[in-house]
């Protein structure tokens, strides 16, 4: 089974979790909540519990300004040129990957494969796609 979905908006990466005596916060439990709002109407009917999941995730980032000349379109030294400036890969990803465990699937130990691919785009949004191994949710 397959499922793809695309949440449209700036991708957002996971912050770091900060510790201490009798607390623990997570700064990017809003985040985390926002995206799972808008991907929620895709879920599945119950979480994977035991099985291999293949997932193929793609951030479109939205160019900054200096790319752009005057008339407002991309400078040619900028128009096949991929997102290399934060946030990290692996941040973005977590952070998908943190929304979606308990409602896609049971935990992110599940997740036997990762792609990730970040690019700019006019549109910023997320794409994501989840394959479960066969048998997998009912």
């Amino acid at each position: 089974m397959k499922i793809q979905f695309t949440v449209i908006g700036n991708p957002k990466a996971q912050k770091r979790h900060r510790t201490g005596k009798g607390y623990n916060y997570d700064p990017s439990e809003s985040d985390k909540a926002d995206f799972l709002a808008m991907a929620i109407e895709h879920k599945p009917d119950h979480p994977a519990n035991n099985t291999g999941i293949l997932m193929n995730l793609a951030f479109f980032m939205p160019r900054p300004k200096y790319h752009f000349n005057s008339k407002g379109e991309v400078k040619d030294r900028y128009k096949y040129i991929g997102h290399l400036k934060t946030p990290d890969c692996d941040n973005l990803a977590k952070m998908v990957i943190d929304a979606l465990t308990g409602i896609y699937y049971r935990d992110d130990s599940l997740i036997t494969s990762l792609h990730i691919e970040k690019v700019y785009s006019y549109q910023p949004r997320t794409e994501v796609a989840i394959t479960y191994a066969e048998g997998g949710v009912k």
